[in-house]
């Protein structure tokens, strides 16, 4: 029988299986502090929100200790948004870190540690008064209205900021207020019910009246906005002793 002919080079190692061992992602940290822009006392309470710009992840938060201290921590890497809130103040969207201000929106990496962060928030204003019928009465259960005023492109603009109802005492108080020049007004909305039809008033001798209403009315004391005197707020300030009225007008059907 032949013989089988030997290699005449030398043998090839064997392939060797490398095996890289998963490396897992760590989560990402954050920490820092909230105190009183004013003061610069440290604001316990206050919460921290840490919102997902991105789908499947979940927002998480944190309460701020005695010392204004708060931690966030297991944060999975993603775009996010940061908050800080508490009653009687602002909520703050732009924290500090390193002296300079957080974008609105950010990227955490894995094993991203931020231990700098401060948050320094501003105490809020309140708008504070009364409404009362033109004959002097409480005016209770009526809306009332602050619509702030802003310029655009050199023009007045308006939108609605806040509302409140009046209570028993006809009284009413706004609050959570940013800083600005707001126009107040108040509004009354009559009662509907289904199926309801108001009979008209009648004199005397059993003529129908002229329908009346009570119009929407504006600080001080007007109809039109354009007449209206707008309510400058700083930050914290409680304006209060603001007095409404709610005037009686003629009603037209178009």
């Amino acid at each position: 029988a032949a013989n089988a002919q030997e290699p005449s080079g030398p043998l090839a190692p064997p392939a060797q299986l490398v095996i890289v061992p998963e490396t897992k992602p760590l989560p990402a940290r954050l920490e820092g502090f909230v105190v009183n822009d004013a003061t610069g006392q440290p604001l316990r309470r206050a919460h921290v929100t840490l919102n997902p710009l991105e789908s499947g992840l979940s927002a998480t938060g944190a309460d701020a200790d005695d010392q204004g201290h708060f931690l966030l921590r297991d944060i999975p890497a993603g775009q996010y948004s940061l908050s800080a809130s508490r009653d009687g103040f602002l909520t703050n969207v732009a924290p500090l870190t390193g002296g300079l201000r957080m974008p609105a929106s950010f990227h955490l990496s894995s094993g991203d540690k931020i231990a700098d962060l401060t948050f320094r928030l501003r105490p809020w204003a309140v708008i504070a008064g009364r409404v009362r019928y033109s004959d002097g009465e409480y005016g209770v259960g009526v809306r009332v209205e602050l619509y702030r005023t802003d310029h655009i492109r050199g023009r007045s603009a308006y939108s609605l900021a806040a509302t409140a109802v009046t209570n028993d005492r006809g009284e009413f108080r706004v609050y959570g207020l940013a800083p600005g020049a707001y126009l107040i007004a108040s509004v009354f909305d009559p009662p509907s019910t289904a199926n309801y039809r108001e009979q008209p008033m009648t004199d005397s001798d059993g003529r129908v009246l002229p329908a009346m209403g009570y119009t929407t009315t504006f600080f001080p004391n007007t109809e039109l906005m354009s007449q209206a005197v707008p309510i400058r707020l700083d930050y914290g300030q409680e304006l209060a002793g603001l007095d409404l009225s709610l005037r009686q007008a003629r009603k037209i059907a178009i």
